[in-house]
């Protein structure tokens, strides 16, 4: 083989396994908290199924560019303050607090 054709297969192994090895940059960490000032009240959450939840919950997924991360709470006692919350890629991006309802929607981007 000749010394060009060695170097541009070199090159090109190299090229391909470093490009394989960045990160997609189109998704999100995406992080859902709720939590309440009292204990042991059920708490409904809905997003994008029914749950049951007590004081504190907690939740990860992936998220896409462009989509929208959102979660709604209800509780019957309007004494309890519901917090609502929605990181991406560990920072708060939206947050919300309301006694006996708390919902929270952000753009992902």
């Amino acid at each position: 083989m000749k010394p060009i054709s060695i170097i541009n297969i070199i090159l090109l192994i190299f090229c391909v396994n470093f490009s394989s090895c960045t990160e997609d940059s189109d998704n999100y960490k995406v992080e859902y908290k709720v939590y309440s000032n009292k204990k042991d009240i059920p708490i409904r959450l809905s997003s994008p199924k029914v749950i049951i939840i007590k004081d504190y919950w907690e939740y990860q997924s992936i998220g896409i560019i462009g989509g929208t991360a959102q979660i709604e709470a209800r509780c019957d006692d309007q004494n309890v303050l519901i917090t609502c919350e929605i990181y991406i890629n560990g920072k708060l991006k939206s947050k919300m607090d309301g006694n006996g309802f708390s919902t929270v929607r952000t753009r992902i981007e």
